[in-house]
Formats: C-alpha cells, sequence, structure tokens
C-alpha cells in the first residue's frame, strides 16, 4: 500500500521530474465487470475526465496524508489515495504494463499509469480544491511526522470508549477515527518492540513510561522511514524499491 511515507516519495519525483509535460490523453480504462476497487478509483465519466485533463501540463505535484494530488495548468487535478498497487512513470517505448485504470500519456511518448491491485480511490478536482485539501487539518488523523504529534495523543486514543479492552497493538494500528497515519503493519510492530512492549499488552494497563518510549519509537520510526524513502515492500514512480 501506498502509505504516508510512500505518497511524499512519489509525489516528490513527480514534482521533479514532471512539471512541464503535456498530457496528450488522458485515459480510464473502466472493465465490464465493475468491482469495489473499480466504484471509487472511477469516479468521474470518462468524457469529462478527458475534457478537463487531456492538454494540459503538469504544473504541481504534492502529498497530504496517503494522498497524491497533482495540478494541472488547465484548472483541475487529480487525487489519487489509498492505492494498493503503484503509480508508475512509463518511459517512451516502454510497454505499459497490465491493464491500468487511470493513464496519462504524455505529447513525448512517455506515460504516468496508476495500477492498484484490490483497492484504490481517485478524485477530479480543481486546483484550488486540492490546495485547500493540501492546506487543513483533521483533527481525527494524528501524523506521527508531524512536530506537534505528542504523548497526549497516545493518551486521548487509549481514552477513547472504543478502545476499551482492546491491547496496544489493536490501538495504535487502528483504521479509524480517530487514528494515527502510518503506523499501520510494520511501523507499529517495530514501534512497539523498540518500546519493548507486547503487542497484547492491553493499552490502559500501559505504564507512564511506557507511553513516553512508545511515542519515541513511533516518531522516529517515520522519521526514518522518510529519510530511507518508504518501505522496500513498495516501489517509487520509476518501479524501483
Amino acid at each position: 500500500m501506498i502509505d504516508m511515507v510512500e505518497a511524499r516519495v512519489i509525489a516528490g519525483q513527480i514534482a521533479g521530474h514532471l512539471l512541464g509535460k503535456r498530457i496528450a490523453a488522458a485515459e480510464l480504462a473502466e472493465r465490464k465487470k465493475k468491482s469495489m476497487r473499480d466504484a471509487y478509483l472511477l469516479r468521474v465519466k470518462p468524457d469529462e475526465f478527458r475534457s478537463r485533463i487531456e492538454g494540459n501540463r503538469i504544473c504541481g505535484a504534492y502529498s497530504k496524508y496517503r494522498h497524491i494530488c497533482i495540478e494541472t495548468d488547465g484548472g483541475s487535478g487529480v487525487d489519487l489515495s489509498d492505492i494498493y498497487g503503484k503509480v508508475l512513470f512509463i518511459e517512451p517505448g516502454v510497454k505499459i504494463p497490465g491493464n491500468p485504470p487511470i493513464l496519462l500519456r504524455f505529447d513525448d511518448g512517455s506515460s504516468l499509469a496508476v495500477l492498484p491491485g484490490v483497492w484504490g480511490a481517485m478524485r477530479l478536482a480543481s486546483n484550488e480544491e486540492l490546495r485547500t485539501f493540501r492546506d487543513s487539518s483533521n483533527p481525527d488523523i494524528i501524523d506521527a511526522s508531524a512536530d506537534s504529534f505528542s504523548v497526549k495523543d497516545l493518551e486521548r486514543l487509549i481514552a477513547m470508549e472504543d478502545s476499551a479492552g482492546k491491547n496496544i497493538k489493536q490501538v495504535i494500528t487502528k483504521h479509524g477515527a480517530p487514528w494515527i497515519m502510518s503506523v499501520m503493519g510494520a511501523y507499529g510492530q517495530e514501534a512497539l518492540f523498540r518500546a519493548r512492549i507486547h503487542p497484547k499488552r492491553k493499552a490502559t494497563a500501559l505504564e507512564p513510561e511506557e507511553l513516553n518510549a512508545l511515542h519515541r519509537s513511533i516518531r522516529d520510526i517515520v522519521r526514518e522511514a522518510i529519510e530511507a524513502g518508504g518501505r522496500e515492500s513498495e516501489v517509487d514512480l520509476f518501479g524501483n524499491p
């Protein structure tokens, strides 16, 4: 899955390598038999997608949480989120892998392909809407990479009614408001290991010093992940781990 760290890497690569590329064709490959994935990934009609995106040049890219936002100079952009798969740049002359439901073909022969596995979401939005989202904050999402991330955030999660009776692993890796962004999976396991806290310990039984240790380990792991460029089980814009 393209999580917060990977989204940041891919958006940065788009901003660094694809700005100025003109979109010659914007394609949505809707399958005959729609799946749950298609229902969320292909939220606009192909004609609307083409009319708002084709002929424009990419003029900006950035990430927010697990979202990759791409702006064009035509005033409309694309917001890709929760992609369990790949967002790939395809060089001219290279065969496009699979059957990407979203494909931007550039006038130099290269392409940008979205290749989700089982899930993904996309919305078409104005540049202003994308920037408003980028600059907004959600009190139910705790950004472990932010300087504002504190022990009190952990205490707030544990004090929630739906945390009662749950172990600490369930609390810090849950996907539902409020929750810690980017601590699911391996990051959460590593955080507990470094803090020397068994994942099946009851969250409400943790001592203050244990919460402090867990906060430090979560913060350090997310920052290390950003420096390393994300998990090696995922790939960047150019297909590299």
